[in-house]
């Protein structure tokens, strides 16, 4: 049996150590490969063949969903699974949307781990969130054709610049277009992602990393 070779990204060294534990103790699974860094782990991919890449959502530097992005765009076999403390819809639609295999919340079970690593190298899709409901809530939005969350190049613009505390006069001075514009982007962001107040916005472009991206 070959086994799934897997890549660990986490800036929390006690974190990879016990992942690395659980998962090479397994005959059908195999840590190739560690990072604490997005940078990090684009490195090793380049010369690294991985099945599986866990990575946490948030980490210094950010850049997490941007990762996935490029392996999508360039059509790489990895498959990417996160593993994080974010037990929020909105942040695993974000994830499924960029191209994300699966999301799971690190209060999971070490059995729910090895199913998700599993299930992922399928070709599955996995969501695991501390809510029933929540994950529910997920599965049927992200299995809806052409579903999903993803945003326009022009709205993670806006939201980059809303994540940095401007207000919409500000933003719409720096894009070059009306105050109205942007209230429109802004609308089509929170319907998009769940966001509502100026608070989310800000935190969720800091969390995710979009505001390293802008």
């Amino acid at each position: 049996m070959t086994p799934i070779r897997l890549m660990l990204t986490d800036d929390h060294t006690v974190v990879r150590a016990g992942l690395k534990s659980l998962l090479d103790a397994q005959v059908d699974m195999k840590v190739v490969a560690e990072a604490d860094s997005v940078r990090r782990a684009l490195e090793l991919l380049n010369d690294i063949p991985v099945d599986v890449l866990i990575l946490d959502l948030t980490m210094p530097g950010g850049g997490s969903l941007d990762l996935v992005r490029k392996l999508r765009s360039i059509d790489s076999p990895t498959r990417m699974l996160f593993f994080t403390m974010h037990d929020d819809p909105a942040y695993a639609r974000s994830a499924l949307a960029a191209g994300a295999a699966g999301y799971i919340v690190k209060t999971v079970g070490e059995m729910e781990v090895l199913s998700a690593v599993r299930a992922v190298a399928r070709g599955q899709l996995v969501v695991d969130l501390d809510d029933p409901v929540k994950t529910a809530g997920v599965y049927s939005q992200v299995q809806r054709p052409g579903a999903g969350t993803g945003l326009s190049d022009r709205e993670l613009e806006v939201l980059g610049l809303l994540g940095r505390g401007y207000s919409n006069l500000e933003v719409a001075e720096k894009m070059d277009v009306s105050p109205k514009t942007v209230a429109t982007y802004k609308a089509r962001i929170a319907e998009k992602i769940g966001l509502k107040s100026t608070a989310d916005f800000v935190k969720y472009a800091t969390d995710t990393g979009i505001i390293q991206q802008n």
